[in-house]
């Protein structure tokens, strides 16, 4: 596994087509790198990968099984493989 594909926005998990297992698919082939700028997000629970949360300018929250998860500036969390869990967010607005 040495590409690396990034990707500049989240799905639309709501979306009618929307394919989990299509999403996920890309995270077992390749090194992602998720890079989205939004005011807000909401994602139901997914499963993920190996992962390293960040929020610039706002925070974000994660949801496990059995536990919350605040990220803000200077902060970041780390998500183990195969861990499901759910996520909010929201960016401070600047002027």
């Amino acid at each position: 596994m040495s590409e690396v594909l990034i990707v500049n926005r989240f799905p639309d998990w709501y979306a009618t087509d929307f394919n989990e297992v299509d999403w996920n698919a890309r995270f077992k082939k390749y090194n992602v790198i998720l890079n989205s700028d939004v005011c807000e997000a909401i994602y139901p629970e997914h499963w993920g990968p190996l992962s390293i949360k960040f929020a610039f300018n706002g925070s974000e929250y994660y949801e496990t099984e059995n536990c919350r998860y605040r990220v803000s500036d200077g902060k970041y969390l780390l998500m183990n493989e195969n861990q499901n869990y759910s996520g909010n967010g929201q960016r401070l607005k600047t002027t």
